[in-house]
């Protein structure tokens, strides 16, 4: 069986961390999906669809194995999730504080589908 994650976020801009935790995540699951948020509640340094050429540029050496894609989306990450056929949600911790709310966030999306599994990878 084929598992396949959705690593989501804003990626404003896609850096070194995100780079890191893309690339574990990929050799973790048979498919990863970088999914570039379009309109979140706070100021943007790039529009998205420069965004998304961002991640794909940096990505660039990982799209030869067939694995990845990069996909723009909008309304609810775990309503794309599921939408997207994944069974899992990638998230990068870098502190506690990131913790503190990202157990919040997977809480409430196991709420919404509780078929969907959060893994966190520490950057």
């Amino acid at each position: 069986m084929s598992v396949t994650a959705l690593y989501p976020g804003t990626f404003d801009p896609f850096h070194n961390g995100h780079l890191d935790i893309s690339r574990r995540a990929l050799a973790l699951f048979d498919e990863l999906i970088i999914g570039v948020y379009d309109l979140p509640n706070k100021k943007l340094l790039f529009p998205h669809e420069q965004r998304i050429a961002l991640v794909e540029e940096c990505m660039a050496d990982d799209f030869k194995s067939g694995r990845l894609r990069v996909v723009g989306y909008s309304g609810l990450t775990v309503e794309f999730a599921r939408k997207s056929g994944t069974k899992a949600m990638i998230r990068g911790l870098r502190n506690s504080v990131d913790f503190d709310y990202e157990l919040q966030m997977s809480q409430t999306n196991n709420w919404l589908a509780p078929d969907m599994e959060s893994v966190f990878l520490f950057a």
